[in-house]
């Protein structure tokens, strides 16, 4: 069963399968918003910053971005500059939103959606549940080409339609949505959903593990945000961060160790200089230049998140050659040929 695994048994316990026993270890702790604090700073810009990372690191990848230097650097540093744009003029001709600005934004009025800055909002919600739906359905993938177990269209039917009837929990509220009649549908939903995608499995593999994990999540997440915040945001951070270190350690043929503590600095350091630079004791009690300062940051934050998405379908997209003969051929390692394309298996295939 060895190879069915990205690397190992215990690294795809850690990096791939950890939802579950992250959320009982936070239920059994009972953290206090410090900890949960430092888990977002820790990891949630390391995420953002690892494809990006992998993809410079990388030297046949980072070959193939050179030959297009507009697409993997100009886009990028044009979405950056644009939502960095739209929080500072926000933040000086737009008079007054109905919404709390943090390390999230919640809009109150639908009438601020006409506002470039709530436009942003809303564009990163919905981007943004896209990309968890796919680094699932990427997962199963890899373990799909490795095991012979499911179909493509299956796979993406299952993650995308979790992802998206998770994230109308986000408007229960508005939507005023009985959370009892909520528990039964999602609970219908899941174990429908479930049910379908294990009748399809071959055999016993970390395929199966993924999907249970998936579909405990889906149900799980009403009873107390904190098995939403394991299962899915805790989760899906150390996916993109051990999925990047796994290919770079095969690339190079090293430790991951050194790309993962490199990461998790690089990634403090952007979480400070986002939020945490221009803000000090003699204008943490000046409210207005707060409110300001922390809009711009949200904006920037939102651009490298945009980047983030781009460089993770870019990096991930196996459907495309150049992918799977650069990164793809560190994802499977011996498991793939010399041409880039995945050792033939019965019913096999890679996203």
């Amino acid at each position: 069963m060895s190879t069915l695994w990205i690397r190992s048994a215990w690294w795809d316990s850690f990096w791939i399968l950890s939802g579950l026993p992250l959320a009982v270890a936070l239920l059994l702790l009972s953290p206090s918003i410090y900890l949960t604090l430092a888990l977002i700073i820790l990891l949630e810009h390391t995420h953002f910053l690892s494809p990006m990372t992998l993809a410079w690191s990388h030297a046949d990848f980072r070959a193939l971005m050179l030959r297009r230097p507009m697409k993997f650097i100009g886009v990028p540093v044009a979405i950056i500059l644009a939502t960095t744009a739209i929080g500072v003029l926000t933040s000086h001709y737009v008079p007054s939103l109905h919404v709390d600005i943090g390390l999230r934004v919640r809009v109150y009025d639908f009438a601020d959606y006409k506002q470039p800055f709530v436009m942003l909002v809303a564009l990163y919600f919905v981007w943004n549940s896209w990309h968890f739906g796919m680094q699932k359905f990427g997962v199963l993938s890899i373990y799909r080409a490795k095991s012979g177990s499911g179909s493509r269209r299956t796979d993406m039917i299952y993650c995308l339609g979790v992802q998206a009837v998770s994230s109308i929990m986000v408007f229960s509220r508005v939507l005023e949505l009985d959370r009892g009649v909520m528990r039964q549908v999602y609970g219908a939903v899941a174990l429908l959903g479930v049910a379908a995608m294990l009748l399809r499995e071959k055999r016993v593999s970390p395929r199966v593990l993924f999907i249970l994990a998936d579909a405990a999540g889906l149900m799980l997440f009403l009873w107390s945000g904190l098995w939403g915040f394991a299962i899915w945001s805790v989760n899906h951070w150390l996916v993109a961060i051990g999925l990047s270190s796994h290919v770079y350690a095969v690339h190079r043929g090293r430790s991951a160790a050194p790309f993962i503590a490199g990461l998790l600095a690089a990634g403090m350091i952007v979480f400070w200089v986002i939020f945490g630079s221009g803000v000090n004791m003699t204008t943490i009690f000046d409210p207005a230049f707060v409110v300001r300062t922390t809009l711009i940051a949200m904006s920037v934050r939102y651009g490298v998140a945009f980047t983030h998405f781009l460089y993770d379908r870019w990096l991930w997209q196996f459907s495309n050659p150049d992918v799977r003969a650069t990164i793809g051929k560190d994802v499977f390692a011996g498991s793939w040929s010399r041409q880039g394309a995945p050792v033939p298996r019965q019913g096999a295939s890679a996203r």
